[in-house]
């Protein structure tokens, strides 16, 4: 018997053909997300680029996310999900996304305090350096007697200059010449046209010809976070560019410490 009207084999291949209806709308979510996880940045960065507040970009961003998210997610959702779940499917989607993905990485983007330009002071100087640094720099002049040694405050980063520290006056009183400066490519000092040259080896070389240009056979080197890796590879690299100090030692032969003078 023929099976024109309908029957077992046709319920079969209508049920097959339903089945990749379904996966194919299922399948049309991943790209959805996609595209509303782009549009949403995309909202993000032009929001921020237009009003430099993170607050205006991310209330621009979410509903522009949520919105496309919803709209791509709707039509396949309603051909996967029951009549129920088709209201709020396509939100949920919207919403995960926007808390786990746009958020956290809105964060990353603009998690740190609104980026304030730097402006010369009236004590700001330059040097013009022999490694083709131009670097910006402030002198606090020593107080009282003054100390032959000056001291160098290298700051964070890289790439970040402090505001003024509270460091420079202090050691000041006591009696230092105290140099804040800029690293190159920070602050007020020169950038590099080449990103590569930014090294170790040349924030290294640029701190030798600093101390050089002070007039100082030794200095003294403050660094903070970064700056103090930068001070200790420089320390490896001139030993006797700074002054000698006491270290503890043992004696061999197990008796108390006592101070031997090293650099």
């Amino acid at each position: 018997m023929s099976d024109e009207g309908g029957g077992p084999g046709r319920t079969a291949d209508s049920e097959r053909e339903g089945v990749r209806a379904k996966a194919a709308a299922g399948l049309l979510i991943v790209p959805a997300v996609l595209a509303g996880l782009v549009a949403g940045l995309g909202a993000l960065w032009a929001a921020a680029a237009a009003s430099g507040n993170r607050y205006v970009a991310l209330a621009v961003a979410a509903p522009a996310l949520t919105g496309l998210v919803w709209w791509l997610c709707r039509s396949a959702l309603r051909r996967v999900a029951g009549l129920q779940v088709r209201r709020w499917a396509p939100i949920a989607v919207a919403v995960v996304e926007l808390a786990v993905v746009a958020v956290p990485l809105a964060g990353l983007l603009f998690g740190g305090p609104p980026n304030r330009p730097i402006a010369a002071g009236p004590g700001t100087q330059y040097w013009d350096l022999p490694t083709g640094s131009r670097i910006a720099y402030t002198r606090t002049p020593a107080q009282g007697e003054r100390r032959d040694t000056p001291v160098i405050l290298v700051h964070g980063g890289p790439g970040a200059p402090d505001g003024p520290s509270p460091l420079a006056p202090a050691l000041a009183a006591a009696g230092f010449d105290v140099y804040a400066y800029h690293q190159v490519g920070a602050g007020l000092s020169s950038r590099l046209s080449d990103v590569r040259g930014y090294t170790v080896a040349r924030h290294v070389a640029d701190l030798d010809a600093v101390r050089a240009a002070i007039g100082a056979d030794r200095v003294v080197l403050a660094g903070v976070s970064w700056g103090g890796q930068l001070v200790a590879t420089y320390l490896a690299a001139h030993p006797d560019r700074v002054p000698a100090r006491s270290w503890p030692r043992r004696e061999p032969c197990g008796c108390p410490p006592s101070l031997t003078t090293g650099t």
